[in-house]
């Protein structure tokens, strides 16, 4: 199985099921996860 972790400033909301890797900076929702936008570093959303 692969890490989820291997890209950096990942933003999961409580209750998502992760089934893939994600690319750095996602905002994932939903379940299956599904990647809304993008956050900078500190979190913030930037798309």
């Amino acid at each position: 199985m692969k890490s989820f972790l291997k890209h950096e400033y990942k933003y999961i909301d409580d209750g998502a099921l992760v089934t893939k890797d994600v690319p750095s900076y996602p905002l994932a929702i939903g379940n299956p996860a599904k990647i809304i936008g993008k956050v900078d570093k500190y979190g913030t959303r930037v798309i």
